[in-house]
């Protein structure tokens, strides 16, 4: 199931969108993560990691964050979830 994150540069109609999503989300829980466009709030991570975007190269500097902006991709491509919390 392909799921978007909607993010600041997502500007299309949702009808738009779902013609290749079938969900689309401001931010989701996933295997004891949030996944959200720009990095959340400490005090809303409840115990969980948020893996996120919006930084670009600019990384926190807190274990609890996770950026995988295109520019932290290798090559830019994508990570498997799994080699990604590892």
């Amino acid at each position: 199931t392909k799921k978007l994150i909607m993010g600041n540069h997502d500007n299309m109609l949702e009808e738009q969108y779902l013609q290749y999503f079938q969900r689309i989300y401001g931010m989701v829980r996933y295997k004891q993560h949030w996944l959200t466009h720009a990095p959340i709030h400490p005090n809303e991570l409840y115990g969980k990691k948020n893996i996120h975007g919006h930084v670009h190269e600019n990384s926190i500097d807190d274990d609890r964050y996770i950026n995988v902006c295109v520019e932290k991709c290798p090559g830019g491509t994508p990570i498997l979830f799994e080699d990604l919390i590892k």
